[in-house]
């Protein structure tokens, strides 16, 4: 005995059907480009540019928070560190993931950009606990001496 279907169910099935088979067919599938292959120093000199500018940006934002906020509250800190100093920094990061894969040494780089995504997770995780010291925190100094010891010369150098 046959159970009736309805005449909307079986169309819907089949458009259902019909967008899961594109779905997951190779012709439509979303292609990641290959890794974009640069030369050692190529890197280091866009790795060092990537950290000349985060530096100047993110001294430059602190020093406008404190001008606008001199005794600034909790609240406060973490609103700027979350509004102004993070999407900076995450954008930094990305341009380090832009840069390409080095002709030399990718293992150290790869090493290097996997540590400064956990730098900057550590650095916003830390957000809600201790967002003052932060102020004054570079998330990224302790990768000054794997930055030295790849080639860099801004991004090997600590924070002042």
């Amino acid at each position: 005995m046959m159970v009736p279907v309805k005449r909307r169910t079986l169309p819907l099935l089949a458009c259902t059907l019909a967008v899961l088979a594109a779905a997951c067919s190779s012709s439509n599938a979303a292609s990641i480009p290959p890794p974009r292959y640069v030369e050692k120093s190529a890197a280091i000199a866009a790795g060092d540019g990537v950290c000349t500018a985060l530096a100047a940006d993110r001294q430059k934002l602190l020093d406008d928070f404190r001008t606008k906020v001199p005794q600034p509250t909790i609240e406060d800190a973490q609103a700027f560190l979350v509004n102004t100093v993070t999407p900076r920094m995450d954008q930094a990061v990305g341009d380090f993931h832009r840069v390409g894969e080095p002709t030399k040494d990718r293992p150290a780089w790869d090493a290097l950009v996997v540590h400064l995504d956990t730098d900057l997770l550590y650095f916003k995780a830390m957000i809600r606990s201790d967002p003052m010291s932060l102020l004054t925190t570079n998330p990224f100094e302790r990768e000054a001496a794997r930055f030295q010891a790849y080639g860099f010369k801004t991004c090997g150098t600590p924070a002042t």
